[in-house]
């Protein structure tokens, strides 16, 4: 009769057992990713001959992100400045005249990766520098549809002057936010970029025309980090 008594109480109940040991399996079972937005990718594409518009390409990298491309020219532009200037208005010329664009040695074959496109140039002789209008001429088939976002360096014109190129060059293209920064603001280009940066992100910087509106699409971690 004791033992039975001792046997009796020795039993555990195996229902709690079965609870316990899925609990401890759920715990170790990984948890499932959360789906997020897929990011967009920005890429910034660039042309200097002076230095200034490496360096708002530079800030604007350090705002946003982003993967930067120089814009190298086949031919070297001289150091000299009126030489270069020379060398810019027949190069002008010849677009406008004949349809013949600077060769440049730049080419990007994977430019379907990339969402929004930052375009980063000074403005020569009232226009689009010469050799970002042949990166838009040779890679205008792979932009259609994009986003591109036009940032212009100059010394007083307003940047506004090169709307026309953008809208010959980039006839598919969604072009929003233009920008200008001009010389006497290159001392502190890194604030004055990264406070355009925060009115792209607010949408309340852009163009437009017939056709062409939209806001800027630009990474929402990118508007985090400059303080959005």
């Amino acid at each position: 009769m004791v033992t039975k008594k001792i046997e009796k109480h020795m039993k555990i109940p195996v229902f709690p057992l079965i609870i316990a040991t899925l609990l401890c399996v759920l715990r170790l079972q990984p948890l499932p990713a959360q789906t997020q937005e897929k990011p967009t990718k920005q890429l910034i594409v660039y042309f200097s001959w002076s230095g200034n518009t490496e360096k708002v390409a530079a800030a604007l990298q350090k705002a946003v992100g982003g993967k930067p491309v120089r814009i190298e020219p086949q031919t070297p532009y001289p150091e000299n400045y009126m030489e270069t200037v020379l060398r810019a208005r027949a190069e002008k010329n010849a677009i406008y005249e004949r349809n013949d664009y600077p060769a440049i040695r730049t080419r990007l074959d994977d430019m379907e990766a990339y969402d929004t496109v930052f375009i980063c140039y000074p403005l020569w002789l009232g226009k689009v520098a010469m050799p970002m209008q042949t990166f838009l001429h040779n890679h205008r088939e792979m932009l259609k549809g994009k986003t591109v976002i036009p940032v212009c360096s100059s010394g007083k014109s307003p940047a506004s002057k090169t709307l026309p190129d953008l809208k010959r060059l980039c006839p598919s293209c969604i072009v929003s936010g233009l920008f200008s920064i001009k010389r006497e603001e290159m001392e502190k280009v890194e604030e004055v970029v990264a406070g355009w940066v925060k009115d792209l992100c607010r949408h309340k910087a852009g163009i437009a025309w017939e056709g062409n509106t939209a806001p800027a699409n630009i990474r929402q971690d990118s508007c985090l980090k400059v303080g959005h």
